[in-house]
C-alpha cells in the first residue's frame, strides 16, 4: 500500500493513441469534482475503458467533462469539453 501512497502522479499522457502528449487541463486544478466514474467506449477498440470526471472549474458556472481513455499501453485524453451550465444549488 505504501507504494501507491507515495507514487508520483504524472500530469502528462503520452503512451496512448493520441501522440499530442496531452496534459491535464489547467482548469481541473482547484475545481469542484461533481462526478467521477468509469464508462465504456464501445466505438474505440483500442480502449479498455474510460475514466470520466465531471467538474466545475474554480470561479465558473460551467460543468466540464474530462474523459480519459486507457488500455495496457497507457492513458490519454479522449474528450475535454463543456457539458452544461451548473444549476443553482
Amino acid at each position: 500500500m505504501k507504494v501507491y501512497q507515495n507514487a508520483k502522479i504524472l500530469n502528462r499522457f503520452n503512451d496512448g493513441p493520441s501522440s499530442d502528449k496531452d496534459e491535464v487541463p489547467e482548469d481541473l486544478y482547484n475545481s469542484k469534482i461533481i462526478n467521477i466514474g468509469k464508462i465504456s467506449l464501445p466505438d474505440d477498440k483500442r480502449v479498455e475503458g474510460g475514466l470520466c470526471i465531471d467538474y466545475i472549474p474554480q470561479n465558473s458556472d460551467e460543468i466540464k467533462r474530462l474523459l480519459l481513455g486507457y488500455n495496457d499501453l497507457g492513458m490519454w485524453i479522449v474528450f475535454n469539453k463543456k457539458k452544461s451550465k451548473a444549476k443553482e444549488r
